[in-house]
């Protein structure tokens, strides 16, 4: 068990390497250096995210590890509502960013920092939507080889924020360090008037 358990957070882990490689300035520069048309560079980026994604699915549901909670109708309700939120904040990004990664629109050459809908109550919706998705995943599928992969998942992606942030201040300059200020990273503050 502990080798598969080990091999579970490797496999998040280099598909978090992998998936944010894919995504640098550099490699899409080489790409287009040898060739390789940004449309099709985005579709191939794709099919290796949702690849590697259903191989690291399908090899951690066939792990089995210790249940970690015991099962109870208020657990399994309360993982759902989480799943359903969570799932519903990603759809509603994945739907917004859709245009722009699928590789059949034309590149953005002035993208515009967006601020509205979600993005005025946290900066990453989308990672803050996973991290909900996937919490609530673990209440209804409470086992270690989950809770192993949801911990490297949420620590590699606060880890990546930090690379991105600074990417978006080179694109948005000021603009993005006012944001920066105004608006929390992942978790929303109700409190505070966006």
């Amino acid at each position: 068990m502990e080798k598969n358990i080990v091999i579970i957070a490797l496999g998040w882990c280099m598909y978090g390497f992998v998936h944010s490689a894919l995504a640098t300035t550099a490699v899409k520069e080489f790409a287009r250096s040898v060739g390789i048309r940004i449309g099709f560079f985005k579709v191939l980026y794709n099919i290796i995210a949702l690849g590697g994604l259903y191989a690291l699915i399908k090899f951690q549901t066939s792990v089995i590890t210790p249940k970690l909670l015991p099962s109870s109708l208020v657990i399994i309700l309360f993982g759902a509502l989480l799943s359903v939120i969570g799932i519903a904040v990603m759809g509603i990004c994945i739907f917004k960013y859709f245009k722009q990664m699928n590789g059949f629109s034309r590149e953005v050459l002035h993208p515009s920092l967006i601020i509205t809908g979600l993005h005025r109550y946290v900066r990453h919706p989308l990672y803050s939507g996973t991290f909900v998705f996937i919490t609530g995943l673990f209440f209804l599928f409470p086992f270690f080889g989950n809770l192993v992969a949801i911990s490297v998942i949420i620590a590699y992606t606060l880890i990546a924020i930090k690379f991105e942030e600074a990417k978006l201040v080179l694109t948005f300059g000021e603009d993005y360090k006012r944001y920066q200020h105004r608006v929390p990273k992942i978790l929303p503050d109700f409190c505070k008037r966006p």
